[in-house]
């Protein structure tokens, strides 16, 4: 086994287990716990820094903390904007022929209303289910131009439906 590939395999037994309470504790999830710690060593693996055995617990401690700190994070801007875009409510209450309409009506402010670039965005994160990292990928541009994109146009949908169905 390679140097480093034994160093890592070191690093993953000694500190697993710490790692994975950890971030279970911030997340209440087994799943998802196990995926951020193998997702923080692929990460340590890709990023090209080098590595010791005798890198720091804390370290990566905090690696795991920032990661599920960013997946909170990101939980509740979805939840939020799910709130206020209930997109995938229950329709079974309205007639389908309000829903085509509704939808309809969605989708024409998006490609009217909306930048190209924006409709796209929206596509990609809430159609298709990207990431804001691979919808940044997909396109060629910064995270942040994407959440700047995505801020904005749901603004302005939101100004448009409020308006239009005083909500």
């Amino acid at each position: 086994m390679q140097g480093k590939e034994k160093i890592f395999e070191q690093l993953f037994h000694s500190h697993y287990e710490a790692m994975y309470r950890l971030a279970f504790t911030y997340l209440h999830d087994k799943e998802e716990s196990r995926d951020i710690v193998s997702e923080v060593f692929a990460r340590l693996w890709d990023s090209g820094l080098p590595v010791r055995a005798d890198m720091q617990r804390p370290f990566l401690l905090a690696c795991i903390r920032n990661r599920c700190l960013n997946v909170i994070a990101r939980k509740s801007r979805d939840e939020r904007l799910r709130r206020l875009y209930p997109l995938e409510q229950s329709y079974t209450q309205i007639p389908e022929e309000e829903n085509e309409q509704c939808l309809k009506e969605i989708l024409d402010a998006i490609e009217n209303d909306l930048t190209p670039q924006a409709g796209r965005i929206l596509y990609l994160r809430y159609g298709e289910g990207k990431s804001y990292r691979e919808t940044a990928e997909i396109l060629g541009i910064s995270i942040s131009a994407v959440n700047k994109h995505v801020v904005k146009a749901l603004k302005k949908l939101r100004t448009k439906f409020l308006k239009n169905n005083e909500l």
